[in-house]
């Protein structure tokens, strides 16, 4: 399958949109330098599962694929951005059961939790959730901005993930009691939350 007339790029992770049991792409079309239409392509059966555009609208993100309507079936819920924005929902007929989950997996948003337990010895949780791929540091800091543990630095997929640092630093050495602060950054997105290690 070729889109030489159309420029595409792949803007997220493969998935199986349509419940045939082969996972599918989801490119963005581009119009010039702007990014116009969303395109969901069977690349194993090279078929069209969908396409959207509108020559008013930018920037289109899949934000979630889930079941928006409690009828049973996944919707796909996508944005455009830009000067006029706009929510496009399509209903991919998928039935929730061979979903896999998926649904509940697709975060809209990029989000730090508070860690737990906090306060903690040693060990403690950080969730986090990644509205679209990206590379992902989440660093641990003492109260003088030092770098103390780099708890994880590599590209995740989309979805909820969660870290549990267990009170050693880089070294492997546990630290002392007292306030640290554990920072994320993924694309623009930069968040750090206070948690303390008593002993």
């Amino acid at each position: 399958m070729h889109y030489s007339a159309f420029p595409t790029y792949l803007k997220f992770p493969i998935i199986d949109f349509n419940g045939d049991g082969k996972n599918d792409f989801f490119f963005i079309k581009m119009d010039g330098y702007n990014e116009k239409s969303i395109l969901l392509v069977d690349v194993v059966n090279n078929q069209t599962i969908f396409e959207f555009s509108d020559p008013t609208l930018n920037y289109p993100t899949l934000k979630a694929f889930t079941d928006i309507d409690g009828d049973g079936k996944m919707e796909l819920v996508f944005w455009f951005g830009g000067d006029i924005s706009k929510t496009v929902v399509y209903s991919t007929e998928l039935q929730v059961s061979s979903a896999k989950g998926i649904g509940n997996n697709i975060p809209i948003n990029y989000r730090l939790m508070q860690n737990y337990p906090n306060p903690f010895n040693p060990n403690t949780t950080i969730e986090y959730d990644l509205s679209k791929p990206e590379n992902v540091k989440i660093n641990i800091y003492d109260v003088m901005g030092r770098l103390v543990k780099e708890l994880v630095k590599e590209q995740k997929n989309t979805g909820k993930y969660s870290v549990i640092w267990n009170g050693k630093d880089d070294s492997g050495n546990m630290v002392a009691s007292g306030n640290y602060f554990y920072q994320i950054i993924c694309g623009d997105f930069v968040q750090a939350k206070k948690m303390i290690l008593l002993k």
